[in-house]
């Protein structure tokens, strides 16, 4: 007895469930691919803000307020540099390691946002404040990819330079310190970054 082994028929509609099939494949891993992306992109978790009893003074204080307040310097922009230096997407992660001790910039916007919190204000006005207040202070000619995304992100548009703000003490009187006369920007805050540390 003898076994004849037929061939498959490859039919048409063969190849049209097979090409359903791959396509489904491919479709569900492109977007299994881009879900770990976003994953990524947004931590379920974010890094945990170093304790503020590891310092003193200012330093302590910025650290406190930032570890009070994780949602909100989430979603704040640092204005020290830290976002080209460090690779920084916010006022948070200059707290999750120690940027932010040698950063006067890093620390009064962690403090200027718990204030404004304490007084009732929402993200969007906290938001507001801190961007009028240190956009002058940013230290690079042009906005780096970090800068275009958290502008985008804003809900109420990006906050333009008012000239009344620039170098004229807005910041100053938000941390109630005196405007320093001359050309300002870099040199009374950062210490960090792309500032000058004259």
């Amino acid at each position: 007895m003898s076994s004849v082994h037929k061939p498959f028929p490859f039919t048409k509609a063969f190849f049209r469930r097979a090409t359903l099939f791959w396509s489904c494949l491919v479709l569900s891993s492109t977007s299994m691919l881009s879900l770990a992306a976003e994953h990524v992109d947004k931590p379920a978790n974010p890094p945990a803000v170093l304790p503020p009893e590891n310092f003193t003074g200012r330093i302590s204080e910025g650290y406190a307020a930032a570890k009070k307040l994780p949602d909100i310097c989430s979603k704040l922009f640092c204005y020290c540099g830290c976002d080209k230096t460090d690779s920084h997407s916010s006022l948070l992660d200059c707290f999750t390691c120690d940027h932010a001790v040698d950063c006067t910039i890093c620390l009064d916007e962690a403090i200027i946002a718990r204030d404004l919190k304490k007084k009732g204000k929402s993200l969007s006005e906290i938001q507001k404040e801190i961007d009028q207040g240190f956009q002058t202070m940013y230290p690079w000619d042009q906005p780096t990819p970090a800068l275009e995304k958290y502008r985008g992100s804003l809900k109420a548009g990006p906050v333009s330079p008012a000239a009344d703000t620039a170098k004229s003490g807005k910041t100053e009187s938000l941390l109630k310190l005196p405007a320093q006369p001359g050309d300002a920007k870099h040199r009374r805050y950062g210490g960090c970054c792309g500032h000058n540390h004259s």
